[in-house]
Parts: structure tokens; C-alpha cells; sequence
């Protein structure tokens, strides 16, 4: 799959404290390498933290804050793995606004790890669902991956949902 589909594009990376810290840099170092503008998007303005492994990781500089965030100022939305980041995605009602509004305009998402299952708990999300931790799996606009799966082949179904979703805008 090309990469250059994802050229331009700006991606909301929705997070709080506690997202799971080394996926979520490796993939916002591919998606810049690609030309992608990866925001932080948390609940918190400021800074919020990481967690490695079995502590909490680094801080981190917020782009944006949910209250203030509309889907449509994005081209994408990721949602990384995180137990700890999660609650709060699925306590806070700014966030599920949101969540709701990429999914309503099919805009391309990502939900990694324990995101597949939160988006599921709102009933956001069909009964899709990777086969393991190391798979990815895609329909039109949205990507599901395993918390271990293979952050170049998220990036690559990533590219495949916005082409998928460039050409529905160009065939209306």
C-alpha cells in the first residue's frame, strides 16, 4: 500500500495518562515519517504521561484538549492501548463526542490493543476484532489491531482507509 495517501493528512491520537508509551511513540514516528501530522488529543491540557511497561513512562506535550476538539478539524483518529487512558476515554463524555463523530462520518480510525474493546463497550464498533495480539485487521475506514501487532502494517491499512475514504468522497 502507498503511504502517500496519508501525505497532508492531521491525525487526532486521542490519550490520557497511562496510553500505552512504546506503541504509541513507534507509531507517531511512522505516521510523521509519513507525512501525517499526529496530534495529542487528551482530557488533561498540558502534559500527561506514559506508561512503560510496568511503571509510568515519560510526559508528553498536549496538542488539544477534548472539550475543545471537533472530528471534523481531523482526517483520522487513533486510539492507542492503555488500561489506564482508556477509562478515562470511556468515563468522559467529550471523548465518546468525539469517538462517535469519526465513526458516524467514517472518517479512518485506528483502535489498538484494549481500544478495539472499549469502542465495542459504547457500542461503537460491530464485532470486529483482530484475531490475536499481532494481527490487523481493516473494513472500509476503520483498523483494528492486536496491542502487539505490527505498527508498519497499522500504518499501512491506515493509508488503505483514507484511500478508501478519498475515493467514496470522490465517487459522490
Amino acid at each position: 500500500m502507498s503511504l502517500s495517501a496519508l501525505a497532508g493528512k492531521t491525525a487526532a491520537i486521542l490519550v490520557s495518562h497511562g496510553f500505552s508509551e512504546s506503541v504509541l511513540i513507534n507509531l507517531q514516528k511512522q505516521l510523521n515519517a509519513a507525512g501525517v501530522k499526529a496530534k495529542m488529543v487528551s482530557k488533561e491540557n498540558g502534559l500527561i504521561n506514559g506508561w512503560a511497561g510496568e511503571q509510568w513512562g515519560l510526559s508528553y506535550p498536549v496538542d488539544g484538549v477534548w472539550r475543545e476538539t471537533l472530528a471534523v478539524d481531523y482526517d483520522m483518529m487513533v486510539i492507542p492501548d492503555g488500561d489506564q487512558h482508556l477509562k478515562a476515554l470511556l468515563s468522559d463524555s467529550h471523548a465518546k463526542r468525539i469517538i462517535s463523530a469519526f465513526l458516524r462520518e467514517k472518517a479512518p480510525s485506528l483502535f489498538i490493543g484494549g481500544g478495539v474493546d472499549m469502542a465495542k463497550s459504547l457500542d461503537l464498533l460491530a464485532d470486529i476484532a483482530p484475531e490475536n495480539d499481532t494481527h490487523v485487521l481493516a473494513s472500509d475506514h476503520i483498523v483494528v489491531a492486536g496491542k502487539s501487532a505490527d505498527i508498519s502494517e497499522m500504518i499501512d491499512s491506515l493509508a488503505l482507509a483514507v484511500s478508501n475514504t478519498v475515493d467514496e468522497v470522490n465517487a459522490a
